[in-house]
């Protein structure tokens, strides 16, 4: 098998004989298959590069080469895709060029080019936080078109890796790689679970190293080659449902494919991290010892998507778990974001070192976080307040907004003014709630309870930075709270609400609210969570004076937007003013 050599340079004439055989084969490609012009062009470099192995290149045959690829699914995709006659013209194209010297670099580089396949810096950081040693059996599930068998195979040739790839045409794409490269790569199609299934059932060995950057958001209800395996992914885990992130199952399929002494690296989403349907399944997972380390990505890394993701690094018998936040440590670009080897070195260092963006977190305060493996709660920097009480000591009801539509709201609304009115997260302004809200005919008996009373604290329920605002309602004034909004009674013997409106506006409130925040596109706070943080409280008297204060400040905010307003209409007039002197 020949070696390809990757740090190869074209002279300038050898870039121009490439350059220009890419745009006759990519015509030729485009021609007859304008629907899979990529794996079509990539099948017809590795059968010129087959067809190099014989004396007389051009007068071979599809059928030969067919013979000589030894994986059913290319050969499949040849028979089907590249009839004799165009292959006539695509080799002689090649015997033209002279491309044959070349033809393996182009492979690679086109598989390189793909935007589906997993970043290299990434998968190189995957490769040392696994330390991938010489000789050890290493697995690719989910692999794509084969970027971390590549990363592996270039720095360990001598380990055996297996790939596995549901999508024929990343498959054929890993195949072709593997062949360029050489070395013990078998390249499988199939899903991650089936693949499982046949480790158990052929008593086969486990692997001593796996990656895994598998498919995000798929729903467990579309998973049928897995069904037995979630089946008994349940009788483990009760609690686990089709509501489950499959992220998770992903993960339990590396850790039950695992030697005892392996280790494995799962990508997924920051939000199956923290989120309250998966609690159950990352409970089982920690008390199990399976989770090492979880190390938060820089955004935009991946082509596909810029949800945010983390590495989670699973073995067996942990009894503590290492945090890294490494989302700042990246090289930013206009679109995309890279990994440098000094960033690569830098996050691997973290793992061994605690500072202000890696910590070691024991079972019981992960406990105590209800099983939360998201590594920003752990990094926020949340004071510890010396008279702090739970939130909800000084709450009498807290409710969410009253579940209204749009469709329903316009269907009683009002262009006269009325004594019912309605509030919405877009009536509040830099703290402070619209003077003129929308009026409407009136309010069903069932949205009452769903009325402000004077001096009730709102706090937006979801988008940070969160709103806070204190309702001020006057005697037969009704105001329906509407929207993803909390209405938050407090006890006012024992809490101010301007003092508690000041507080979660501060650095330190906002810092509060962070660390309870989940939701990875929309964040939100959830009321038990919001219910549970502690707060500073001083006494009535300390309260009153920074609410005064707090009020004052806002009295002066508003003189001055009514100045700035004067202001602002003046320099529209000016001109009209100099006219008429």
């Amino acid at each position: 098998m020949k070696t390809k050599d990757v740090e190869k340079k074209y002279t300038e004439a050898e870039e121009k004989t490439i350059n220009n055989f890419r745009w006759e084969l990519t015509n030729i490609v485009r021609t007859f298959n304008e629907y899979d012009t990529y794996s079509t062009y990539v099948v017809a470099l590795y059968l010129i590069d087959l067809a190099g192995n014989y004396n007389l290149p051009s007068g071979v045959s599809i059928d030969n080469l067919v013979d000589d690829i030894p994986d059913s699914d290319v050969q499949h995709f040849v028979k089907e895709n590249i009839p004799e006659e165009t292959w006539k013209r695509i080799i002689d194209s090649a015997m033209r060029h002279n491309i044959f010297p070349h033809c393996r670099e182009m492979i690679c580089d086109s598989l390189d080019d793909t935007n589906d396949a997993t970043p290299d810096a990434v998968c190189t950081l995957a490769e040392k936080l696994l330390d991938v040693k010489d000789g050890e059996r290493v697995a690719d599930i989910c692999c794509g078109t084969g970027n971390f068998i590549k990363t592996v195979i270039e720095t360990h040739p001598s380990c055996s890796i297996d790939g596995y790839e549901i999508n024929t045409r990343s498959k054929i794409a890993a195949f072709i790689r593997s062949e360029v490269l050489g070395g013990d790569v078998k390249i499988k199609h199939g899903d991650a679970f089936s693949h499982l299934m046949n480790i158990i059932e052929n008593n086969s060995s486990l692997y001593d190293k796996i990656f895994s950057n598998y498919p995000f958001g798929i729903s467990l209800k579309f998973i049928h080659e897995g069904k037995n395996y979630l089946d008994s992914l349940a009788c483990k885990i009760p609690a686990i449902s089709k509501a489950t992130s499959s992220d998770w199952v992903f993960n339990s399929v590396l850790v039950d494919s695992l030697s005892p002494s392996g280790k494995a690296i799962g990508i997924m989403t920051v939000g199956s991290a923290f989120n309250t349907i998966d609690k159950p399944v990352r409970k089982y997972f920690i008390e199990e010892g399976f989770i090492e380390a979880v190390i938060s990505l820089p955004r935009n890394l991946f082509y596909r998507t810029n949800i945010p993701t983390i590495m989670v690094i699973m073995s067996h018998g942990n009894s503590e778990i290492k945090f890294v936040d490494a989302r700042e440590i990246c090289q930013t670009g206009r679109r995309f974001n890279t990994l440098s080897d000094e960033d690569i070195d830098h996050i691997v260092g973290l793992l061994h070192a605690s500072s202000d963006v890696s910590k070691t977190i024991s079972l019981d305060e992960l406990r105590e976080n209800d099983y939360v493996l998201n590594p920003e709660r752990f990094f926020t920097n949340v004071v510890e307040f010396e008279n702090g009480v739970p939130f909800e000591d000084i709450i009498v009801n807290i409710t969410r907004g009253a579940s209204i539509t749009a469709k329903a709201l316009d269907s009683i609304s009002s262009e006269k003014p009325t004594d019912y009115q309605y509030l919405m997260l877009k009536n509040i302004h830099s703290g402070v709630i619209d003077e003129e809200l929308p009026y409407i005919t009136g309010i069903e008996k069932r949205y009452e309870k769903y009325c402000l009373k004077d001096n009730n604290l709102i706090l937006s329920k979801n988008g940070y930075p969160y709103k806070v605002a204190v309702a001020s309602i006057r005697e037969g004034q009704n105001v329906l709270a509407s929207g993803n909004m909390y209405v938050i009674e407090l006890d006012e013997q024992k809490a101010n609400p301007f003092y508690i409106k000041a507080f979660f506006e501060s650095e330190q409130g906002i810092n509060v609210l962070k660390s309870i925040t989940v939701g990875a596109t929309i964040p939100n706070i959830g009321v038990e969570n919001l219910k549970k943080v502690k707060i500073p409280l001083p006494d009535m008297e300390e309260q009153r004076r920074i609410a005064a204060k707090y009020q004052a400040t806002l009295d002066e905010i508003a003189i001055l937007k009514i100045r700035m307003e004067k202001a602002q209409n003046k320099l529209m007039h000016i001109l009209d003013e100099e006219s008429e002197v």
